[in-house]
Formats: structure tokens, sequence, C-alpha cells
């Protein structure tokens, strides 16, 4: 473990971080060895570590390179840099390196918004993404994760607009009928009164979010860059800033710019 604390060094903020991991996982498998199947502390230690005679190097190399990245625990990260730090480095590093591009094109913030695992909610999200990423082309990580924000509240919006339409137009098609069978319509349940407003302010509040959000990207976008090359007294609003000449300036270039201003 200590090999590969010391292969981790291309990140030195992340030297302590997976060091702990790591020992923290093999600890955890030292225990389960002992308390659950009553090995002894050695030999709990040697399975841990992947060091028994009968142990299959090659295992923990195939979970670590080609199971998908989500599935990929800690204890195999830690056995196999008990054999190959390189390995169990580049192991880590490829995780990462999945984990970025789920964020960046947007699946990660799907799934926030699923239930049922369905590919067709996963598609209807990164369409609206989609959408936004090529008008708003975002310009580092602060826009990308305010237009997936963005896309998640208009997702969010048009799902709880749909499930509050159902709930009203049910409920409406449930006083037809009691009107057609009886001559009378009866009021709602409180149940059902509640459910409705629920789906209602939900709507609401994603809406208001959809709202916030874009403001947010516009204000970031609005935000002026102020560049001043040579200046002796600048407006910035109410604000006032004298600047000094330096030594090398040339007097000429101050008489004109005077000129200009006159």
């Amino acid at each position: 473990m200590n090999a590969f604390v010391e292969g981790a060094a291309t990140d030195p903020d992340e030297v302590g971080s997976l060091a702990r991991q790591l020992a923290a996982s093999y600890h955890q498998m030292v225990e389960f060895y002992q308390n659950e199947m009553k090995l002894p502390g050695s030999e709990a230690d040697m399975r841990a570590r992947g060091a028994m005679p009968d142990a299959d190097p090659e295992r923990d190399r195939h979970l670590a390179f080609e199971e998908p990245a989500d599935q990929v625990h800690w204890w195999t990260i830690s056995r196999l840099a008990e054999r190959d730090p390189d390995a169990a480095l580049a192991a880590w590093e490829r995780i990462k390196v999945e984990a970025a591009n789920e964020l960046a094109t947007g699946h990660r913030t799907a799934q926030a918004l699923e239930w049922g695992d369905k590919p067709w909610s996963r598609a209807r999200f990164l369409a609206i993404q989609s959408a936004f990423k090529r008008q708003w082309e975002p310009r580092g990580g602060i826009e990308a994760a305010l237009v997936d924000v963005l896309a998640q509240s208009l997702a969010e919006f048009l799902e709880w607009a749909k499930i509050s339409t159902v709930r009203s137009e049910a409920e409406a098609d449930a006083e037809e009928r009691c009107i057609k069978r009886g001559g009378y319509w009866g009021p709602p349940r409180v149940t059902i009164a509640e459910a409705m407003t629920d789906a209602a302010q939900r709507v609401e509040r994603a809406h208001r979010r959809f709202l916030v959000t874009l403001r947010a990207m516009q204000d970031l976008r609005r935000t002026p860059a102020i560049r001043v090359a040579r200046a002796d007294l600048i407006n910035v609003g109410c604000q006032q800033a004298i600047l000094s000449l330096r030594a090398s300036d040339d007097p000429s270039d101050e008489a004109s710019g005077a000129a200009g201003e006159a």
C-alpha cells in the first residue's frame, strides 16, 4: 500500500485520502474474515491482502480494469496495490476519468431525476441538456454545472406539470361522472386535494428554480472583465480610481489623452 501511495504522488492532494481509504478497506476485510468467516488473524490478514497461495492475482486486475467503474470496490484496488502499485493507480485513474465523463455528458445529473431506470427517461433529459449546451456553450465547470441544473429544473418542471395535469384531469372526470349519475358533485377528499396541491407546488418550485438558475447564468455572463492598459482616472459606477503614471510613461501620451477628453 505504501508503494501505491508513493505512485500517487502525481496528485499530492489525493495521497492522504487514498491512503486512509485503502487502509480502511483493508481493515474492513480483515474484520470480515475474522468475525464472519471465523479465520485466525494471520490468515485474515493474508486474505485481505490477496496473499494466499490460492489467490488469483489476475482476478483483481480484471475487476479493476474490465468491470464497470461504479462496481469496483476499494478492497479490489487495495489488494491490487499489494502486488502492482502502478496498476492500482491506473485503475483509480480509470475510475476518475469515467466519473468525469459521466458528469460532462449529463448522465450524473440525469440519474438524480430517475425512478425505474428506463433509457427513455435518460434520453429525454439528455435531449434538454444537449439543447441548452448548444445554445449556451458553457465555458468551464461552473457554467457547465449551471446548464445541468437548468436542464434538471426544466425536466422536473415538465414531469410535475404532467403529474399535476393527470391528477386534476382525473378528478375532473370523476366529478363529471358523479354529476351524470347522481345529479350532484361530491367535493374532493382531503387526500386528493392535498395531492393536487402538492403537485402544483412542485411545478411552481421547479419553475422558480429554473428562473433562479437562468438569472445566475445571465449574471455570470454579464459580469464585465475590466482591463486597463493605461489611464490616470477611471470611473467605475460611483467609484473613482486614480492611477499614477509610471516614470517610463511618455508625457506626450498624457497630453494627447487630455486633449482627447477635452
